[in-house]
């Protein structure tokens, strides 16, 4: 009787410690998820990136001149940070990242301005997200600043910013290129997961 015990407790403690966590989500780049897309995702496959399925607008990118930089990180994960930097400095009324960081839809208020890496990315993967413009010019605004320009007295101040063209040929021959600040360009939010 003991050795039936015995096996009986085995046998259930092997089944509880094998077994599989049936709320694990498989995701996959292209998915909807938490209000957007998945358009990003990390190597562990459990946290990413998701864009917005619709432009919310165009806008200028706002903040034009300052003398610091606010927002020169151009890397996957650095939109949200950036966003956040532009935001707490401009006091313009409408501008690209305040579109971004005010916008609360599909459930969700944690939008942002993507970086230009994420934008890129975004690109790269338009038509899984979908809804991008089909017109002759359509350049996306994103997070990250301009290199500086600088003042007869040698102090830098920042007028670019980095926009992304998703346009069908290129304006420049490039799709990463500068833009000044005062031209508003199409905006496409995004938020982590």
């Amino acid at each position: 009787m003991k050795n039936i015990l015995f096996i009986l407790l085995a046998v259930i403690f092997t089944t509880i410690s094998c077994s599989s966590d049936d709320d694990a989500i498989n995701l996959s780049v292209g998915d909807e998820h938490q209000g957007g897309i998945i358009f990003y995702l990390d190597e562990t496959g459990e946290s990413g990136l998701i864009a917005f399925q619709q432009d919310i607008g165009e806008a200028e990118w706002g903040c034009t001149g300052n003398e610091e930089p606010l927002a020169l990180n151009e890397g996957i994960g650095f939109g949200e940070q950036n966003t956040l930097a532009i935001v707490t400095y401009c006091d313009d009324e409408h501008f690209a990242a305040k579109l971004c960081f005010e916008l609360d839809m599909n459930g969700y208020d944690d939008w942002f301005l993507p970086s230009i890496d994420e934008l890129e990315l975004v690109y790269e993967h338009r038509d899984l997200i979908g809804n991008f413009s089909s017109d002759e010019i359509a350049v996306y605004s994103s997070s990250t600043e301009g290199w500086p320009n600088t003042q007869q007295d040698g102090t830098p101040f920042y007028l670019r910013t980095f926009v992304f063209d998703f346009s069908d040929t290129p304006i420049t021959g490039e799709r990463k290129i500068f833009s000044s600040k005062v031209s508003s360009h199409k905006v496409r939010p995004v938020r982590s997961f």
